[in-house]
């Protein structure tokens, strides 16, 4: 089952109906084996967009081998120019993107204002959570959302035939601001918790730096006991008692330490995209008015509501 996850955890906005313009000849559609895009921003810009997650989805196969199953539908990705039209068309008031599943058809919904490079980041994160509703499984959200996060700061080296995994995020984050470490890898854990969007933002980077460290970490004996962990929690073991299980010492321990250390142990690693990685282009079009409202009814219709409560940044 698709995951249907917030990236942007935030304050319920009243849905407007009246959507957003969907004009003649003010989006375009785009497609490749993989995805079926629809924007209204520049269709340089949308170009680079896609390109670039494009590249991802091919290096994420030669990374762990995380793949679209053969013979699943295209993700349909909807980029909005502005904040205020994306706002207008999911109900979302402050949200900047989120990923879902409409009969069965994976989702990524995002307003593309801002940098560009932000965008990229953005996206990539959100295909990540495809990924990994694909996969299937339930883990502790600290996994979940600290490997979109390192994942979605790769770096791409020598036209692309290189790929960098382990750089920080451009996440915001304060150390005042933290979520207690046992408190953030519980299963239970999530952004209701959070006491605003400072600490929301400061939990995906807690939760990015962990997974960084234990990928790419100096100890490489912590990718071991990361299966370990994950293998106990699927098996139905809380998740602080697997933890320790696994890493021989409390989340609060090993975590503390590895922030201090941080620029020391961690040191990204380079990888070669897969010589048999195919990399598949973009068609574009002129999306048909009829077309583009009617996804952008459905995405009225099925957004999943905003949280409740406050803050934080990020699915």
């Amino acid at each position: 089952m698709l995951l249907a996850i917030i990236w942007l955890y935030t304050m319920p906005g009243p849905a407007d109906a009246s959507v957003t313009n969907a004009s003649e000849g003010s989006w375009v559609r785009y497609e490749n084996p993989y995805f079926e895009a629809y924007s209204d921003i520049p269709s340089a810009e949308a170009l680079q967009l896609l390109e670039d997650l494009e590249i991802f989805r091919a290096a994420m196969v030669s990374f762990d081998g995380s793949r679209v199953p053969e013979g699943s539908v295209r993700t349909r990705v909807i980029v909005f120019a502005s904040k205020e039209d994306f706002s207008n068309a999911t109900g979302h008031s402050l949200v900047e993107a989120f990923t879902l599943g409409i009969e069965g058809v994976p989702h990524i919904v995002m307003a593309a204002e801002g940098k560009p490079e932000w965008s990229s980041t953005t996206l990539r994160h959100e295909f990540v959570h495809v990924l990994q509703g694909y996969a299937g499984g339930e883990l502790p959200w600290w996994y979940l959302e600290g490997y979109a996060e390192c994942m979605s700061a790769m770096e791409f080296r020598k036209r692309n035939s290189e790929f960098v995994v382990g750089r920080s995020t451009m996440r915001s984050r304060s150390k005042r601001s933290f979520v207690p470490w046992n408190d953030l890898i519980a299963e239970d854990f999530s952004l209701a918790s959070v006491a605003s969007a400072e600490q929301g933002s400061s939990a995906y980077f807690q939760a990015g730096l962990l997974v960084r460290y234990m990928l790419v970490g100096d100890e490489q004996s912590h990718y071991l006991r990361l299966v370990e962990y994950l293998e106990l929690v699927e098996g139905g073991e809380p998740s602080a008692s697997a933890f320790e299980a696994a890493f021989g010492e409390p989340a609060d321990e090993l975590a503390k330490r590895v922030y201090r250390q941080r620029r020391q142990s961690i040191k990204p690693r380079t990888f070669s995209l897969q010589p048999n990685t195919e990399k598949q282009g973009f068609r574009l079009e002129s999306a048909e008015v009829s077309s583009v409202r009617k996804i952008l009814d459905e995405l009225l219709t099925e957004a999943a509501p905003e949280p409740a409560s406050g803050g934080g940044q990020s699915d």
